[in-house]
């Protein structure tokens, strides 16, 4: 792989739960290794609640073809205006990675994506009640 890919991680309060940046680095290097690449030192996410300027300065960058996530729980499904800004980016052609799910998004899994976390945030919420 010759073009540009990074890897992504969060503080403590970026997620719901507490993962070490040891432990997010470690998997994150186990699963670059089994796609043969090699490992790079993470952008990491500060603890700004709602408004992700790591993530931003990601996104703006043209040259990034690939984002490894450590887990989908980063993703900022809070804040309309953080996660148009990622799904424009997959439609642009990026591709995003979750490493602990791993799960893929791309433009061509984008729709159903969008669907299922819908689905997933309205149970968390329990918004949805199931038949």
């Amino acid at each position: 792989m010759t073009h540009k890919y990074i890897t992504y991680m969060c503080s403590n309060e970026t997620m719901r739960y507490f993962v070490p940046h040891r432990v997010q680095n470690i998997v994150m290097k186990d699963f670059l290794s089994k796609l043969g690449l090699t490992y790079v030192l993470p952008k990491t996410e500060i603890q700004i609640p709602q408004t992700f300027p790591v993530l931003r300065d990601i996104l703006k960058d043209k040259s990034v073809k690939e984002v490894f996530f450590y887990s989908l729980e980063m993703m900022p499904f809070e804040s309309n205006e953080m996660i148009e800004k990622v799904y424009e980016r997959v439609r642009s052609g990026v591709r995003i990675w979750f490493c602990v799910e791993n799960i893929l998004l791309e433009q061509k899994n984008l729709d159903s994506f969008i669907e299922d976390q819908l689905i997933m945030r309205k149970k968390r919420k329990g918004v949805l009640i199931e038949d």
